[in-house]
């Protein structure tokens, strides 16, 4: 087939194909506005037959406010399940909000509900909440419309009803007293497994709140609270509440600028909460300009911390290694403070080591030949210092978890290079140096001429998937302690080295001294006799 033919064929499947997307939902806004041009025929027809139409529900409530007929939400093409309406940054207004709860009131078994990026006002927020159905609803995301009390009080009975699932109230302009009303629900719901509450300007009384929800809370596994203005005390008092949670698996508390001077224990909060979690997987504090002193005591605690797969800090005064272990630093990193990056919704970070953002997978590397151990695998990601690997029989085995692509490395074995014939070989030209910390006390530079490079592929590491490899399990390697040489005791050596033996010298002036100190010669009046008495004492003075 000639060129021109068949690209003019490639472009013909490319419009049907197109022609088929589209006509799906172009037949849903013609049958939507058929129904508009005959609703009074179809509302003669269903006296006759009876029957629950959010469609013409939706049109009635239409043309009895003298709107234009806008097909949106309840009209669905053949790809949307009837049980979603999804309206995202439509700006409905306030009378087409009230038209569509009218519509939503008679969906049957309703789902899904997404409506974020409407600013829709307090009243049409409540209208749509007190229409949604209570015990089909999964999900609701009301992003970016304002809610007041009566929303949330229609809310209430949403959570109490047991179905729902994932709710986003997200820069909804929530306040203090609208999320403690909220919380009376959402504690004892046992369904509820994501909230949203971000971008709310809640502050510090919010973090005692969220402190006292995560304790007592069963089911959620996913929060998000960044931007909420939580310092000090309130960060302190919800980092109290996550240590005593045992479900949730990802936390979004970026952008609060939390209290660099931890006046309220915040760093020893967060501390205890990692060492004692064996449930969150996933953390944001980005952009809290945490200190160095603070994130030191974060990082010890990090450390016994062994099911946290992936942790985000720009912004504060440390970084996150490979390995999963946080490193203070010097300077706070703030280069990515123009890009707004999220780990549970649009563009997620990268290049911060954590394992799940960044895709990284679970890799196996193997050595079998002579070396004898100890051997070690040197990691680019790692600066190349070593890590011990396992033996098993006569193979040599270490599991890392790492990002997928290129990665460069090399075998030690008593300092000396060693190759596995498993990875293709790669030559230094000119020779590179390393200077390697096998273990304390014990640095050597190693001149290398060639080393070993993979495409690294492997299992995927996610939130729902457990790996062999987990996070800050260090394999490190201690040598044998040789025994020290024991050194026959002798008085030199020993703490009785200073010790003073009596001597003829030092018996003498020992008794002249007692003897003017005492009144023994007044006890003998006779000159003589005094003499004879002081010998006769100086002879047995050594003795007493």
């Amino acid at each position: 087939m000639p060129v021109s033919e068949e690209r003019q064929a490639l472009h013909l499947r490319r419009k049907a194909k197109k022609i088929e997307e589209v006509e799906p939902c172009l037949k849903s806004k013609l049958d939507f506005f058929h129904s508009y041009h005959n609703l009074s025929k179809a509302l003669e027809m269903r006296k006759v037959r009876p029957a629950s139409d959010a469609h013409l529900a939706y049109l009635q409530c239409i043309e009895k406010e003298h709107m234009s007929p806008t097909p949106v939400g309840i009209i669905h093409s053949s790809r949307v399940p009837e049980t979603t309406v999804n309206v995202p940054f439509a700006f409905i207004g306030d009378r087409l909000a009230s038209a569509l709860s009218e519509g939503m009131k008679h969906t049957k078994h309703l789902e899904c509900v997404n409506l974020r990026g409407n600013r829709l006002s307090r009243d049409s927020s409540r209208k749509i909440i007190k229409r949604l159905p209570l015990n089909s609803l999964t999900s609701l995301d009301m992003t970016g419309n304002r809610f007041g009390m009566q929303a949330v009080n229609s809310l209430l009975q949403v959570l109490e009803s047991g179905a729902l699932r994932t709710l986003h109230l997200e820069n909804c302009q929530l306040t203090t007293a609208d999320l403690e009303k909220l919380f009376q629900s959402a504690t004892l719901s046992k369904t509820l497994t994501e909230l949203n509450l971000a971008k709310n300007n809640l502050g510090e009384e919010a973090g005692k709140l969220l402190g006292h929800f995560l304790m007592y809370t069963s089911t959620l596994k996913s929060l998000d609270i960044h931007w909420n203005c939580i310092r000090a005390s309130g960060a302190t008092q919800l980092f109290q509440g996550l240590k005593e949670n045992s479900r949730l698996e990802v936390l979004d508390v970026s952008w609060n600028v939390m209290d660099s001077h931890d006046v309220y224990g915040l760093s020893a909060s967060l501390a205890n909460a990692l060492e004692l979690d064996d449930h969150l997987k996933h953390l944001d504090l980005s952009f809290n300009y945490l200190s160095k002193e603070q994130c030191t005591v974060i990082a010890k605690g990090l450390s016994e911390n062994h099911t946290l797969l992936g942790m985000h800090v720009i912004g504060n005064y440390a970084m996150y290694d490979a390995r999963g272990y946080l490193q203070p630093a010097d300077v706070c990193l703030t280069e990515e403070a123009n890009y707004f990056h999220r780990i549970l919704a649009g563009r997620k970070p990268k290049g911060q080591n954590c394992w799940l953002c960044d895709g990284w997978v679970e890799v196996e590397f193997r050595y079998q030949g002579l070396a004898a151990p100890p051997l070690f695998l040197h990691l680019e990601i790692d600066n190349y210092q070593p890590e011990l690997m396992e033996q098993h029989g006569g193979i040599h085995i270490l599991k890392r978890v790492l990002p997928i692509g290129t990665q460069h490395f090399f075998f030690t074995s008593k300092d000396e290079l060693e190759i596995s014939g498993a990875y293709a070989v790669i030559k230094l030209n000119p020779a590179s140096q390393f200077t390697v910390t096998y273990w304390p006390g014990h640095i050597q530079t190693l001149s290398l001429s060639k080393m070993q490079v993979s495409d690294l592929q492997g299992t995927l590491c996610t939130l729902e998937r457990r790996l062999d490899t987990e996070p800050r399990t260090p394999h490190a390697y201690s040598p044998p302690l040789v025994p020290k040489e024991k050194v026959p005791w002798s008085l030199p050596i020993s703490l009785f080295q200073p010790y003073k033996f009596d001597t003829e010298q030092l018996i003498e002036d020992c008794f002249e001294f007692d003897w003017n100190l005492s009144r023994c010669g007044k006890l003998v009046k006779d000159a003589k006799e005094a003499v004879a008495f002081k010998e006769t004492l100086r002879k047995a003075y050594k003795h007493m």
